[in-house]
């Protein structure tokens, strides 16, 4: 369905598709973020390239477990002052971590609108898009 979804749009080439995917780039769920970018390299819309740009490499929480839930474990100790101690701690929960997540995606997209390959390098696409966006100097003086 998503595949009949896309062709429809590329052949209507919907400019409020475009809207919502440069939108969902942006979601803190990766899944949503691999979509878009799916939709915009098939839309081919040349105002994508920079928020491609910005979601090649993209951080997302991941939830990291740390010991095993439901977990005991005791502790003994000597303590200050030579009184004996004991400790008792139940197992930890999940912890929670920011990474970097590579979009193949939306390099994807990106090769696909620009021809171009910088790979996972933000800094040279971001240079090549400058380069390609901006115009010559154009020479005021008048020739003598």
């Amino acid at each position: 369905i998503r595949e009949l979804s896309l062709d429809y749009l590329e052949r209507r080439e919907s400019q409020q598709a475009v809207t919502a995917f440069l939108g969902a780039l942006s979601s803190s769920d990766n899944s949503l973020v691999r979509r878009a970018a799916e939709g915009l390299g098939r839309l081919k819309d040349p105002n994508s390239v920079r928020p491609l740009i910005q979601a090649l490499i993209t951080r997302h929480r991941t939830k990291v477990s740390s010991g095993h839930p439901g977990q005991l474990s005791t502790g003994f100790g000597t303590g200050s002052g030579g009184s004996g101690g004991i400790s008792f701690g139940s197992g930890g929960g999940p912890k929670y971590i920011d990474q970097p997540v590579k979009n193949r995606e939306a390099l994807e997209a990106l090769q696909a609108i620009t021809g171009v390959d910088f790979q996972y390098t933000p800094q040279q696409w971001l240079a090549w898009y400058v380069d390609q966006t901006t115009p010559d100097l154009v020479t005021l003086r008048r020739s003598e």
